[in-house]
């Protein structure tokens, strides 16, 4: 099916699609109603987390824009949405900076074994649990186990978990109930009872 539009572009998904003097280039879509609203950097989230959201941003840019300058004003969109929820333009530049290293490096296909992972489960209460996974890497360090990446996961407790939403019912209350039901049209009425 051949689909033409009047402007030259066409969003498909997360692409928008442009077609300029039979070259065709692909950035990234965001619909007109996207507010830019993301989890805000003061949110009490692991830091991980937060990095995480600015990579993945970063990545879906990487992975559909088709030219080096769509991929740059790309990368300056997540900037200035972040930088609107408390991101600093530093820490922004930071991630940027580590995630291009790692792209380039990535390409150049290092030889040597893939570090060994180790899955640990955390509370998350804060900087604490960010000083409990450094103690824990450095100590693993210690004893030999350099070659060993520790990937931390994080148990989180709510507040609203500590209360029911809604009042229980009594038991004697939720079963052996006797009801009437009544038709409005005519007099027939059925009786039942709860199990």
């Amino acid at each position: 099916m051949d689909h033409e539009c009047t402007s030259g572009t066409i969003p498909f998904l997360d692409l928008l699609i442009r077609k300029e003097n039979n070259n065709i280039s692909i950035s990234v879509f965001r619909k007109p109603t996207h507010s830019g609203v993301y989890t805000h950097y003061s949110s009490f989230i692991p830091f991980q987390y937060k990095r995480q959201l600015v990579l993945t941003l970063l990545n879906r840019a990487y992975s559909i824009c088709s030219s080096y300058e769509l991929l740059h004003l790309e990368f300056e969109q997540p900037k200035t949405m972040l930088k609107r929820n408390g991101y600093t333009q530093h820490l922004l530049d930071n991630i940027i900076g580590r995630f291009l290293e790692s792209e380039y490096n990535d390409k150049l296909s290092l030889l040597g074994p893939e570090p060994r992972k180790a899955y640990i489960r955390l509370p998350y209460i804060g900087d604490a649990s960010e000083k409990a996974k450094g103690v824990i890497t450095s100590c693993l360090s210690r004893i030999g186990c350099g070659s060993v990446r520790l990937i931390t996961t994080y148990d989180y407790t709510r507040v609203g978990g500590c209360f029911p939403y809604k009042d229980r019912q009594p038991k004697h209350l939720t079963s052996g109930v006797v009801y009437k039901l009544t038709c409005n049209s005519c007099p027939a009425f059925y009786i039942g009872e709860t199990a």
